[in-house]
C-alpha cells in the first residue's frame, strides 16, 4: 500500500514539476519579450529626441527666413528701422509662433502697437514669404493692394 501511495505521490509530483518547468519557460520567454520591448522603447525615445531636435532646427531656420523677408519688406515700405521677429515657443504642449516688431530696442505688438497699415504690410509680406519659401507654384495675383 505504501508503494501505491508513493507511486501516486510521485505521479502528482512529476505532473507538478512539469507544470513548473512550463511556467519557468513561459517566464523566460516573457522576460525576453520584456527586454525587447524595453529596447524598442529606448530606440523610440532616441528617435523622438532626434525628431524634436530636427524640428527645433527647422523652426529656427524658418524663423530666420521669415524675419528677414518681412523685415526687408517693412523697411522698404515704411522706411523706418523696424525689425520683424518670428519666434517659436512651446506652450501647453504645442509649438506656437510669436510675431512682433522691434524698433529702437523696444518690442511692439503688430496689431496694437503699430497701426493697421503696418499690420497690412506685415500680413502681405508673410504671404509673400510663404510663396518664396514653399514649393508651390509661385503665382501671385494682386488687385488694389
Amino acid at each position: 500500500m505504501q508503494n501505491i501511495l508513493s507511486s501516486d505521490i510521485r505521479s502528482v509530483l512529476n505532473k507538478e514539476v512539469s507544470k513548473l518547468e512550463v511556467l519557468e519557460d513561459s517566464i523566460d520567454k516573457l522576460n525576453q519579450n520584456l527586454l525587447s520591448v524595453k529596447e524598442d522603447i529606448q530606440h523610440t525615445e532616441k528617435a523622438h529626441l532626434i525628431m524634436q531636435k530636427a524640428a527645433k532646427i527647422s523652426q529656427e531656420h524658418l524663423a530666420a527666413h521669415l524675419s528677414g523677408i518681412v523685415t526687408q519688406a517693412v523697411q522698404a515700405v515704411i522706411q523706418k528701422p523696424y525689425e520683424f521677429v518670428c519666434e517659436f515657443v512651446e506652450r501647453r504642449g504645442a509649438t506656437e509662433a510669436d510675431l512682433y516688431l522691434i524698433k529702437d530696442g523696444q518690442q511692439y505688438d503688430i496689431l496694437e502697437g503699430t497701426g493697421g497699415g503696418l499690420a497690412d504690410v506685415i500680413s502681405f509680406s508673410l504671404k509673400l514669404a510663404y510663396l518664396l519659401l514653399s514649393n508651390v507654384d509661385r503665382v501671385l495675383i494682386i488687385d488694389e493692394v
